[in-house]
């Protein structure tokens, strides 16, 4: 018989310590990113702010439709 381990407690809290890392660059390049372009740049922090937002809307359609593109698609070399 096959006895699986439970995915317990510790292993949740593993998890999310990874995806607190994955997080944290994300939230360090988006912070580095606003400050280039309104400082450097010169380009006002409501611009910035609004392509921000605009690529996050069109990467969440995106993600949805290319999800089901790949859900619907058949591999030719899969078992």
């Amino acid at each position: 018989m096959n006895k699986e381990k439970p995915f317990g407690l510790v292993d949740k809290i593993g998890y999310a310590f990874g995806d607190l890392a994955n997080n944290i660059t994300f939230v360090i390049s988006a912070v580095f990113l606003l400050k280039f372009y309104t400082d450097v740049m010169g380009v006002s922090a409501k611009l910035v702010g609004l392509m921000m937002m605009l690529g996050k809307i069109v990467d969440a359609f995106t993600d949805v439709t290319m999800g089901q593109i790949v859900d619907r698609s058949t591999p030719t070399d899969s078992r």
